[in-house]
């Protein structure tokens, strides 16, 4: 019998508070790449693509660079799950 299980992967930490939003980037404490103005102001959006943006300072010309093989294996997990 084959297993056909698909599973969601998930993002450590709780979601933030709809109610009373986090200053900056709602995300920044379930990132471990988040960087000091996240916690201060909101990201824009950056369009990566035709068909994708993604609301991130990590994206900003002025952001560190940071070490992309470390992304490459999180999506490989991420798509692989």
């Amino acid at each position: 019998m084959e297993n056909n299980v698909d599973f969601l992967y998930n993002i450590p930490g709780m979601p933030p508070n709809l109610i009373n939003p986090p200053k900056g980037d709602a995300f920044a404490c379930r990132n471990d790449n988040a960087l000091k103005i996240d916690y201060f102001e909101e990201p824009p959006m950056f369009k990566i693509s035709e068909n994708h943006s993604a609301s991130t300072w990590l994206l900003h010309e002025k952001a560190p660079k940071l070490n992309k093989s470390r992304f490459r294996k999180l999506e490989k997990r991420v798509i692989n799950e």
